[in-house]
């Protein structure tokens, strides 16, 4: 049997929309709950699943019962262990006294194969799906009416079919999925569902598994989804939402978080490591508060985007204040993307505080929850702010469920946030452009804070075998460093690594070369006649020997060319000494 939507309340219940008076009744008994309906067919036959749900109970394993249509409307019954007819259905009835009924409808074939799956391959006509509930459909609740099915070309109906993109090969039927169209969730706005005649919500369903490295939700109206994909590859399971309509239907992206999908559950398994090569881009503005580009309500609030207000308005709201779609955008494609490399500028900000750059994160628990995607606050930082400095930094940033990234902003105040994309990094899935720098990303994790002594500002941070990054000495971390606090604490949250050496400015290896050399005598130990090590207060000037009578003048490290005094400087930001582009040398 596929996987369907069953016996979960929090589910289930978005199915049952509003609907008309109803004049036919229905009869239970203390065994047995009789229902009515019918099939409008367009001359296609298939089998009508029963499913019932009581009192928010039960559910999992094989459907309750069933029956069979006829192209000319007729419903048979069926045996649940062969899945043959045996004899017309005088009646329709399902056991107990269920406070849910659910009807899954499945074309089929021809009368001889109702036990075949449902393909959603072949044919004109596709699957559909109905419930009702005893606690908001009224006495009636019982009386389905006639069913309508998606047919193409009727009433809007279309062939639903999609591409999957994958770093790995993707043979028949590696992807399996299940499909349904549901109402929208206020405050959203979609195509309105299907009714029967007497009124309950209908919406399109699917099941089937992929082909060609394609998949498809067989015939279908447009709205929106909820799906169900299984990688039997990598073993991950999701379910999330999906907005379908003719011509737009989304890709599957087997290699980013939620399949691509922005909102998602993992029923089974998480979100793959990303990995690829970098593509430059020329400079494009992908966000900015102040012109309303990728957010468009005004400047960045405080916060994450998450809102106790019970109201969904609100909370809605200001989620899209603090997120922003990057795939499809300013050069970036619309699917094959690991992370994107920014730009990020905070405009005179109004008090001191931080932001941090996440990607956004798959939901917890109840998909139906928009707060589902939110836990702990990040760690790590991007940005360190002072009141009323513009403050610039570079960012590589993961790309999150939907192609979608999240701001974090600690502060006081409303402030301006901009963003230029200057590159993205791709999944390694053909028919993604393969670029030159390599890039495995891990998440945000703070290697060095002498503030809570995590790591040693006296001695060489060590990157390689940290969790999530290789030994290999040709890669090097991709990190952001910053500066706070009167004792100038140092921090360095790492974000991913490079397999190969990004390029410097003009003889850079020249200069830095001696600084690299005075810095590695200075922590190596001396042995021998004249090489004991020296451990020195702070500040002081000493001259040192080595084996063979060189002698070295090692002066204490300052900062040359910041017009930032940082004497007694709190939560001060680093200083941007040039830019590449304007061929100053950059620190």
């Amino acid at each position: 049997m596929s996987h369907r939507i069953r016996r979960a309340t929090s589910v289930v219940a978005m199915f049952a929309a509003s609907t008309a008076a109803v004049t036919l009744g229905a009869t239970e008994s203390a065994s047995a709950a009789s229902f009515s309906a019918s099939v409008a067919t367009n001359g296609s036959i298939g089998t009508m699943w029963v499913d019932a749900i009581y009192d928010g109970q039960g559910g999992g394993g094989a459907y309750d019962t069933g029956y069979s249509w006829r192209s000319d409307g007729g419903l048979w019954n069926l045996n649940m262990s062969t899945y043959t007819e045996t004899t017309p259905a005088g009646s329709l009835s399902v056991n107990g006294s269920p406070t849910i009924v659910r009807l899954e409808l499945y074309p089929k074939p021809e009368p001889s194969q109702y036990f075949v799956p449902y393909d959603v391959w072949a044919g004109n006509v596709g699957g559909a799906n109905v419930q009702r509930d005893k606690s908001r459909d009224g006495a009636n609740w019982l009386d389905f009416g006639q069913i309508p099915l998606p047919t193409v070309g009727q009433d809007g109906a279309f062939r639903v079919e999609g591409g999957i993109v994958s770093a790995t090969p993707v043979p028949d039927g590696r992807v399996q999925f299940d499909v349904f169209q549901i109402p929208c969730s206020y405050p959203e706005t979609c195509p309105d569902t299907k009714r029967t005649s007497t009124g309950a919500a209908v919406g399109a369903f699917a099941t089937g598994s992929s082909k060609g490295g394609r998949w498809s939700g067989g015939v279908g109206w447009p709205g929106h989804y909820i799906v169900f994909v299984r990688d039997t590859f990598t073993g991950s399971h999701v379910h999330g939402f999906m907005d379908i309509a003719n011509g737009q239907v989304p890709d599957l992206d087997l290699d980013v978080a939620c399949f691509g999908m922005r909102t998602c559950v993992y029923d089974q398994g998480s979100a793959s490591v990303p990995q690829g090569g970098f593509h430059p881009l020329n400079p494009t503005r992908l966000l900015d508060t102040r012109t309303g580009v990728g957010i468009n309500s005004g400047a960045m609030r405080p916060g994450d985007g998450r809102l106790g207000d019970p109201n969904p308005v609100n909370r809605r709201a200001e989620t899209r204040n603090h997120e922003v779609k990057v795939t499809g955008v300013a050069g970036i494609p619309a699917s094959g993307v690991s992370a994107v490399l920014l730009n990020v500028t905070a405009v005179a900000p109004p008090s001191w505080g931080f932001v941090s750059v996440a990607p956004r994160p798959p939901a917890v628990g109840d998909i139906f929850n928009d707060q589902a995607t939110y836990s702990g606050f990040p760690s790590t930082s991007n940005l360190n702010l002072t009141g009323g400095e513009t403050v610039p930094n570079l960012v590589l940033a993961r790309v999150g469920a939907g192609g979608t990234i999240r701001f974090t902003y600690a502060g006081f105040g409303s402030m301006h946030v901009i963003a230029d994309v200057a590159g993205w990094f791709d999944t390694g899935a053909p028919g993604v452009l393969q670029g030159g720098l390599g890039f495995t990303g891990v998440a945000p994790a703070r290697l060095l804070d002498t503030r809570s002594g995590i790591g040693d500002k006296d001695r060489p941070l060590p990157v390689r075998r940290r969790p999530g990054i290789e030994g290999d000495r040709r890669r090097r971390c991709s990190g952001r460093r910053a500066v706070g606090g009167g004792q100038h604490h140092q921090r360095l949250a790492v974000e991913g690594r490079l397999r190969h050496r990004l390029p410097r400015w003009p003889g850079a290896a020249e200069r830095l070369q001696p600084q690299r050399q005075r810095r590695a005598d200075a922590l190596e130990p001396r042995g021998g006649e004249g090489g004991g090590e020296r451990h020195d207060p702070p500040g002081r000037v000493r001259d040192r020997h080595r084996p063979g009578g060189r002698r070295l003048r090692l002066l204490q490290r300052r900062r040359r060319g910041d017009h930032h005094d940082h004497a007694g400087a709190r939560g001060r930001q680093p200083h941007r000494v040039g830019h590449g582009r304007q061929g100053v040398r950059t620190s």
